[in-house]
C-alpha cells in the first residue's frame, strides 16, 4: 500500500523541525556562554558600594533626612557658597535654586531683595514675606522686615531654603524660609586670609580663625570691602565683624554665643534709569539722585544666646534669646521727608522641643520678639537735612505658639501636619503734633 501527504503538510513539518533544532542550538549556546559567567561572578569580589553620606535639614523645625522631607527644601553647602565665589551678596548662593530670584545685588543702598516662588515680589525694598533666621537666631523683625546687610557669607557653612508657605511653622508673611548655618571651628585651630581686587575700585579683606580649646569652640570671621560701583554714586564700603563660641556645658548640654557686627559708612545709591539713559550711558546716575545725595549709611551690633539640651536620644530642648540694635539713616531723591532715620531695639526669645521616634517625629515651641523704633523723617534739601516731618515711636509685639508632627502609618507612608496661633500688636506714639496726633495701635490674631 502506498500512502500519499499532502504537500502543504510535508513541508510544515520539517519546517517545524529545522525550527526545533534552531531553539535547541540557540540554548546550548546560551549555556555554553551564561555558565561560565555566573561562575565567574558567583567567585568573584563582589563590588564595594559607595554609600553617600545623608543630608539633614533643620526648616522644618525638626531635624530630618532630606529626602524624607514632603517640602521643597534646598541645602547649599559651605563649598558652592564660598568656593570660587565674590562672597559679597547671597544671590551668588541662591542663584541655582529653583524658585527663587534676586534683586539689587550690587546696589548696597537698595538691599538685597529676595522673590521666593513670587513671596517678596511686592516689597520696595528689603525682604518681605520670607522668614530670615541665623543659628537660629531671627533676621526678620515682627513687623515683616527682613535684613541679610550682617550676613558674612565667608563663614557660612550652609543654607537651607524652604520654597513655598509656612506660616503654620514660622507665622504671618513667611512664604519662604531661608535658614542660615555659620561654620564651627575645626579640630585644628587654623587662621586664613583672603584678599581680592578688580576693576572699578573693587577690594575684598577677609580673615577668618576658629579651633577648638577643650570645651570651647570658636570661629571669628572679618571682612573689609570697598568699592566705587560701575555706576557713578554708587560707591560702597562696609566692615562685617562675626564671631561664633560653643562651650560643652555637659555630654548633652551646649551653649552657643553668636554676634555681629557691622559698620557700612557709605552706601551711595545711582537709582534708576530709562532704556534711552542706559543704551546713552549705562554708567550713569539718576539726576534726582545726584541732586539729593541719594543714599544711606547703617550701624548694626546683634548678640543671640542659645542653649541646647539632649535630654536623651529621642528628645531635646533648644531655648534663645536675642538682642539687636540698629541705626539707620537714609537720603532719599525727593524732598518732603526725604530723610529717613531710626534707631531700632530688637529682642526676643524662643523655647523649641523635639521629639524624633521610628515612627513619630514631633515638635512645639513658642516664641515671643519685640521691635522698638525711634523714627523721625525730615525733609531732604539737595542733600541737607531740612525741617522735621515726623516723629513718632513705633512697637511691635509679637508671640506664636506651633505644634508640628509628622507619623509613618507605613515604610512608605506618612501624615504630617503642622498647626500655630500668631498674635501681633502695632503701636504708634506720634510726638510730631503739627499736623494732629497720629498715635494709634492696631491688632492682628491669625
Amino acid at each position: 500500500m502506498t500512502m500519499t501527504f499532502p504537500k502543504s503538510t510535508q513541508s510544515t513539518s520539517l519546517a517545524q523541525t529545522i525550527l526545533r533544532i534552531a531553539l535547541t542550538g540557540w540554548l546550548l549556546a546560551s549555556l555554553h556562554w551564561l555558565l561560565p559567567s555566573a561562575l565567574a561572578q558567583e567567585l568573584a569580589p563582589a563590588e564595594p558600594v559607595e554609600t553617600l553620606p545623608t543630608q539633614t535639614v533643620s526648616a522644618t523645625r525638626m531635624n530630618r533626612a532630606l529626602n524624607d522631607v514632603p517640602t521643597a527644601i534646598t541645602r547649599i553647602d559651605a563649598e558652592s557658597i564660598q568656593r570660587g565665589n565674590r562672597q559679597l551678596a547671597l544671590n551668588e548662593a541662591l542663584q541655582t535654586v529653583p524658585g527663587v530670584f534676586v534683586l539689587n545685588p550690587d546696589n548696597y543702598a537698595q538691599d538685597t531683595r529676595i522673590a521666593i516662588r513670587g513671596f517678596g515680589a511686592r516689597s520696595d525694598f528689603g525682604i518681605r514675606g520670607i522668614r530670615l533666621l541665623v543659628d537660629g537666631i531671627p533676621a526678620t523683625t515682627p513687623d515683616g522686615q527682613g535684613e541679610v546687610d550682617g550676613l558674612d557669607l565667608g563663614s557660612a557653612e550652609r543654607i537651607e531654603v524652604l520654597r513655598g508657605p509656612a506660616s503654620a511653622l514660622y507665622g504671618s508673611a513667611s512664604g519662604g524660609v531661608i535658614r542660615i548655618e555659620t561654620e564651627s571651628g575645626p579640630a585644628v585651630p587654623f587662621a586664613e586670609t583672603r584678599l581680592s581686587g578688580g576693576e572699578d575700585g573693587f577690594f575684598n579683606a577677609q580673615f577668618k580663625a576658629g579651633g577648638q580649646d577643650g570645651p570651647v569652640n570658636y570661629l571669628i570671621s572679618n571682612s573689609y570691602l570697598l568699592y566705587d560701583g560701575y555706576r557713578d554714586n554708587s560707591a560702597t564700603e562696609n566692615t562685617r565683624l562675626n564671631g561664633k563660641l560653643e562651650y560643652e556645658l555637659s555630654n548633652n548640654q551646649q551653649l552657643r554665643l553668636v554676634f555681629n557686627v557691622i559698620d557700612f559708612p557709605q552706601q551711595d545709591d545711582p537709582g534708576g534709569l530709562t532704556r534711552a539713559e542706559a543704551e546713552a550711558n549705562p554708567r550713569q546716575a539718576r539726576q534726582r539722585n545726584l541732586d539729593f545725595d541719594g543714599g544711606e549709611s547703617v550701624t548694626q551690633q546683634r548678640i543671640g544666646l542659645v542653649h541646647l539640651w539632649e535630654l536623651d536620644e529621642s528628645r531635646s530642648l533648644e531655648s534663645r534669646l536675642h538682642y539687636t540694635h540698629r541705626d539707620f539713616a537714609n537720603k532719599l531723591p525727593f524732598e518732603d521727608g526725604g530723610q529717613v532715620s531710626f534707631e531700632r531695639h530688637f529682642y526676643g526669645g524662643g523655647l523649641l522641643y523635639r521629639q524624633a521616634g521610628e515612627r513619630l517625629q514631633f515638635s512645639t515651641g513658642v516664641e515671643l520678639d519685640m521691635q522698638a523704633d525711634d523714627r523721625t523723617e525730615a525733609d531732604n534739601l539737595q542733600g541737607q537735612r531740612g525741617d522735621l516731618a515726623l516723629d513718632q515711636d513705633e512697637q511691635v509685639h509679637s508671640i506664636g505658639l506651633f505644634i508640628s508632627q509628622a507619623y509613618a502609618f507605613l515604610e512608605n507612608f506618612e501624615l504630617s501636619g503642622a498647626l500655630r496661633y500668631d498674635r501681633v500688636r502695632f503701636d504708634v506714639k506720634d510726638h510730631f503734633l503739627g499736623d494732629g496726633d497720629d498715635s494709634g495701635d492696631i491688632r492682628f490674631r491669625e
